[in-house]
C-alpha cells in the first residue's frame, strides 16, 4: 500500500533550509520526516486491535535514500523478514482483510485447527483441503494518516525549525 502526502505552505521554513549548506539541509529534512512517520506510527499502533502485538511492534519509519536534498521519502509500515526482530509480513492482509478461500493441504501430516477452519478430505490418497472462512479488514495505516495530518505536519514542523535553529547558530 503507498500513501502519498505532499506538504504545502511551508515557504518560510523551506527558504530558510535554502540558505544552509546542502548536507544539512538533507539532515533536517531527513529528521523532519522521521518526526511525521514517527506521530503516523503512533497513530497506526494506536488503530492495531489489541491482539496484534507481533505487527504492532514491528511498524516502523525508514527513510529512503534519494539523489535531490529537497525530496525525500519516508517507508512507513512493518518490517518484514528472517532477520526481522519482529516480522509483520501480514500487515496486507489486517489492513485489507481476506476473501474466503480454501487452502490446498500438501501432506497428510497432522495439524491443528483453530476456530472456524473445515477439513474437507480430499479423494483417495489426496490430504484434501483448509476452508478458510476469511478475515474482516482492519484498516489502521491508511485512517492513521488521512486522520493525523495535522499533528504529523506540526511534529513535522517543530523539527524543522529546531533543526534550522541549530544549524543557524
Amino acid at each position: 500500500m503507498s500513501v502519498t502526502l505532499k506538504i504545502h505552505g511551508f515557504k518560510e521554513l523551506q527558504s530558510k533550509i535554502n540558505k544552509l549548506p546542502g548536507r544539512v539541509q538533507k539532515n533536517v529534512l531527513r529528521a523532519s520526516l522521521r518526526a511525521g512517520g514517527r506521530e503516523t506510527v503512533k497513530a497506526a499502533r494506536a488503530k492495531l486491535p489489541p491482539n496484534y502485538v507481533i505487527l504492532r511492534k514491528s511498524l516502523t519509519v525508514k527513510i529512503l535514500c534519494v539523489v535531490n536534498p529537497r525530496e525525500m521519502r519516508a517507508l512507513i509500515g512493518p518490517t518484514v523478514g528472517k532477520s526481522a526482530r519482529y516480522d509483520g509480513w501480514y500487515a496486507h492482509i489486517v489492513e485489507r482483510g481476506a476473501a474466503p478461500h480454501d487452502i490446498g493441504l500438501k501432506t497428510k501430516k497432522a495439524f491443528q485447527l483453530s476456530g472456524d477452519l473445515k477439513v474437507v478430505a480430499g479423494g483417495a490418497g489426496t490430504p484434501g483441503v483448509i476452508r478458510h472462512p476469511g478475515v474482516p479488514a482492519h484498516p489502521f495505516l491508511g485512517p492513521a494518516l488521512r486522520n493525523n495530518q495535522q499533528q504529523i505536519l506540526k511534529a513535522m514542523a517543530e523539527r524543522m525549525r529546531a533543526g534550522i535553529e541549530k544549524a543557524a547558530r
